[in-house]
């Protein structure tokens, strides 16, 4: 059950980093982050609910220094039974500027069981570094400074950015690379475009992009050979993240979207 417990907070990690490629778009391109937008997703493993993610976008603008921000926020926690032996409530915020679409703050607020984490990050964008401030276990707090690439996103701005990408402009195959910082590591990760496909969500049959993250296959990793993880989002102009799926040796498990309020 620990096992179970524990897909609640990976699909959130999922929906936030391995499902999505990043970029920093042109001025004139529009970037898909709407105010006031909100998703929920429901984790499952086979017909057992295991918890919940919640995407949302605050419907005001907030100040980060003098940068005018969207505030992104990503919510995952355990539902059901899944609640009864394990308890899971997780949060990460992206303060996202609405000019370059990059981010310039980022929150990670977690409690898994007995484990806790508060962490900040400030990317200071002049200097090309991430300033990470994070709570130890006597209640003190550490600073540490990272260097970062130009345009380094955080785990829930890399996830705006692939809602900003056009998969008309891609052919089946076709791989992107990106830059996602976190902690204190930047990782350099790798999407797959597979196509287009006509999916059945609880928002109807929709026609989305299809695509999966490059994995390496270790001897030992409890996912499947090829294309283990594979995600859906919307063709429209919403670009809507509809599903993802892993698949392991163990079973399927996905996250579905249940509930989508529109933006502006």
């Amino acid at each position: 059950m620990n096992l179970l417990n524990t897909y609640t907070s990976f699909f959130a990690m999922l929906l936030i980093a391995s499902s999505f490629f990043a970029y920093s778009p042109p001025a004139k391109e529009k970037t898909t982050i709407f105010r006031g937008e909100k998703m929920v997703y429901n984790v499952s493993y086979g017909f057992i609910n295991a918890g919940e993610v919640m995407v949302s976008v605050d419907s005001q603008f907030v100040k980060v220094d003098s940068n005018i921000c969207f505030k992104a926020e990503i919510t995952a926690r355990t539902k059901g039974v899944a609640g009864f032996f394990s308890k899971i409530n997780d949060v990460w915020i992206s303060y996202i500027d609405s000019a370059s679409f990059l981010s310039y703050r980022f929150v990670r607020n977690q409690q898994e069981n007995n484990y806790t984490l508060r962490e900040n990050t400030e990317f200071d964008r002049s200097t090309k570094q991430a300033l990470v401030t994070r709570m130890k276990e006597n209640n003190a707090f550490e600073l540490k400074t990272y260097p970062i690439s130009a345009n380094v996103q955080d785990m829930v701005s890399a996830y705006f950015g692939l809602r900003s990408n056009h998969g008309e402009k891609l052919r089946t195959n076709d791989t992107v690379s990106f830059d996602v910082f976190l902690e204190d590591t930047t990782f350099h990760l790798q999407m797959k475009y597979l196509g287009k496909e006509r999916l059945r969500t609880k928002l109807g049959k929709i026609k989305a992009y299809k695509f999966s993250p490059i994995i390496p296959h270790t001897k030992n990793s409890v996912l499947s050979d090829e294309n283990p993880i594979l995600t859906w989002i919307s063709a429209d102009e919403y670009r809507i993240p509809l599903k993802i799926k892993v698949n392991t040796k163990y079973g399927d498990v996905e996250a579905n979207i249940e509930e989508y309020r529109k933006g502006y």
